[in-house]
Parts: structure tokens; sequence; C-alpha cells
């Protein structure tokens, strides 16, 4: 999913308000990894929460 369609849906059905700058964050830190980069960056939904369950709401 990309960030436009991830954050609503996390927020829907995992009740988390994650904002794309956090997304954005873990994945320059290389905790998170897209599953694609073209034409936008998309990531698996599991993958995100399982980042925000080990790394927080950690901002840059």
């Amino acid at each position: 999913m990309t960030t436009r369609n991830l954050i609503p849906w996390l927020r829907e059905k995992a009740g988390l308000s994650i904002t794309s700058q956090t997304i954005r964050h873990y994945a320059h830190k290389g905790y998170l990894r897209a599953v694609e980069r073209d034409p936008l960056p998309t990531y698996y939904p599991h993958d995100v929460l399982a980042t925000y369950s080990e790394h927080g709401k950690e901002t840059a």
C-alpha cells in the first residue's frame, strides 16, 4: 500500500495514528523496506505494524 492509503487503513483497522513522516523515518533508518518504489514507495501493513511495535513512534 502507498502511504496515502496505508495511513487511513492503519487508523481504521489498527487504531493507530502513524504519520507519513514516521513511515519515512522508519524507511530512512532501515527499519522498514519498501516493497516497490516506482512510482511511489509501497509497504505491507504488517511490516509497518511490526516496525511500530518494535520502534514505537520514533521521529527524526
